[in-house]
């Protein structure tokens, strides 16, 4: 009797040992940060497939393709927003071709719109789609709307000057990188610094008229894109996007505002979570440590739907806008941590 207890007690053993094991060696399981937060944001999808934008009942491509980054950040991969990725990355007929020039891609005047274009590409690497042939067919196309000093043009002509915002440029940036289109994307980045505003140092909304004045939406987009083609030129190149960089930081660093929740910005004359998130996205990719402001977007959960809310106006209530560009720098994230 004895031999055959020990002998259990050595098999009881060893399979409490190799149980041990295995759960070492197991990954635990990602737990997704502010949960509520994020169904919130998944049910501003219709039927999974895309968000509505300012317009009621109408989708907004743009609002849609970054719910989805958003999303992704919190863990939902391709397969868990499949209707999603199927209706906005890999539908070619709903997007448009260059022989067409209709669809979601294109105007009514059938010029592309460089802007969705390019961030259609970046959500599209994100997701890992960057082999598919209509990745490839659109990018082909953006490739011919980029002149040969970077700037962005209306028409594949380098004889037109460029007309898009700081915007269209630096999602264009952000979409090269993530398709490793590394040279172009250098271009069009040094071409991008040319725009900070000379009085501030920061980039205004619209890179046509720079007087208006820096706002910290664009500046911390525009750091996202030199933050990711950071040592992709040449010397001359490197002091020119560093230089850019550093005075960028520096308006941030003077706009930023405080209260006891953490660090944030205002956009016109009210603390807003959209500029906080972008402005703290392009602080995070050129090197900061972004908690205060992560804090601070915590704080402006809405305790009645758990979307974040986005100004003062939003009166306590969760806004689907707000959250689509938050939640990312919330997590204390940039959008380069979705194509590392």
């Amino acid at each position: 009797m004895f031999e055959t207890k020990s002998g259990l007690r050595t098999i009881a053993t060893l399979l409490i040992t190799a149980a041990i094991s295995i759960a070492a060696t197991t990954p635990a399981q990602a737990v997704t940060p502010y949960p509520k937060t994020v169904d919130y944001l998944s049910a501003q999808f219709i039927d999974g497939k895309y968000v509505v934008g300012f317009t009621p009942g109408k989708a907004d491509f743009g609002m849609t393709l970054e719910a989805m980054l958003q999303l992704l950040a919190a863990g939902k991969d391709a397969k868990t927003q499949s209707k999603a990725v199927a209706y906005n990355l890999q539908n070619s007929a709903a997007l448009g071709t260059w022989d067409s020039k209709v669809g979601t891609l294109y105007t009514p005047d059938k010029r592309l719109n460089v802007a969705d274009a390019a961030k259609y590409l970046f959500t599209a690497a994100a997701f890992k789609l960057e082999n598919s042939a209509l990745v490839k067919s659109v990018l082909a196309t953006v490739k011919t709307h980029i002149a040969k000093d970077g700037s962005v043009l209306t028409v594949p002509d380098n004889s037109v000057a460029s007309s898009q915002n700081i915007y269209t440029s630096a999602w264009l940036v952000l979409a090269l990188k993530a398709l490793k289109q590394n040279v172009l994307a250098e271009k069009v980045a040094v071409n991008l610094t040319g725009f900070s505003v000379a009085k501030t140092g920061g980039f205004a909304d619209s890179q046509t008229d720079a007087t208006a004045g820096a706002s910290p939406d664009a500046t911390g987009l525009a750091l996202q894109a030199l933050g990711a083609t950071r040592n992709l030129g040449s010397k001359a190149e490197e002091t020119k996007k560093n230089l850019t960089t550093t005075s960028a930081r520096s308006w941030l660093s003077k706009n930023a505002q405080a209260d006891a929740a953490g660090k944030f910005f205002s956009s016109w004359g009210d603390w807003s979570a959209n500029s906080t998130g972008y402005a703290a996205m392009g602080l995070k990719a050129t090197g900061s440590n972004i908690a205060p402001y992560s804090k601070w977007l915590v704080s402006k959960i809405s305790s009645a739907d758990s979307g974040i809310q986005a100004g003062s106006w939003s009166a306590g209530a969760g806004n689907a806008y707000a959250t689509i560009q938050g939640y990312v720098a919330m997590i204390g994230k940039s959008y380069l941590d979705l194509i590392k």
